[in-house]
């Protein structure tokens, strides 16, 4: 698995909505591909997707952080849930391998996984609309 962007090409702004900045929600400013070796996939993650950078309930707050380098893989993680692809474990596998990809720390990047492999059925079942920004596409 790897990356087919580079990591400098990966950022975001806030997301605007009836010219209000939504807390929490950034729009991806570029695109974002991830190679599958083992599908020989490429899953793209388009500019103006609207995401979260982690979902982290209130108490893991102090062990990790919104903002770090699992933050291109989050980007991932969120875009194969909210379309549902190719299932949640093979899901939850793509955002380990991304975070290693990004030199993610170690206990960062196993409470994370932990954290979606354990507690993410209700984002993985969750219906919300996907939202993507066409102003953000470069």
């Amino acid at each position: 698995m790897s990356f087919s962007t580079s990591i400098d090409d990966f950022d975001y702004k806030p997301y605007l909505k009836d010219g209000k900045i939504q807390r929490g929600l950034v729009v991806l400013e570029n695109g974002v591909r991830w190679y599958d070796h083992e599908t020989k996939k490429v899953y793209i993650v388009p500019s103006g997707f609207v995401f979260d950078l982690a979902s982290l309930p209130w108490w893991i707050g102090f062990a990790l952080k919104k903002l770090g380098r699992h933050q291109r893989a989050a980007c991932l993680h969120d875009w194969l849930y909210a379309n549902q692809i190719n299932g949640k474990r093979w899901a939850d596998k793509q955002f380990r391998l991304a975070m290693d990809e990004d030199n993610t720390k170690g206990w960062r990047k196993w409470t994370a996984w932990t954290g979606v492999a354990c507690g993410g059925w209700f984002a993985w079942y969750s219906k919300d609309e996907v939202v993507i920004v066409e102003e953000a596409r470069g």
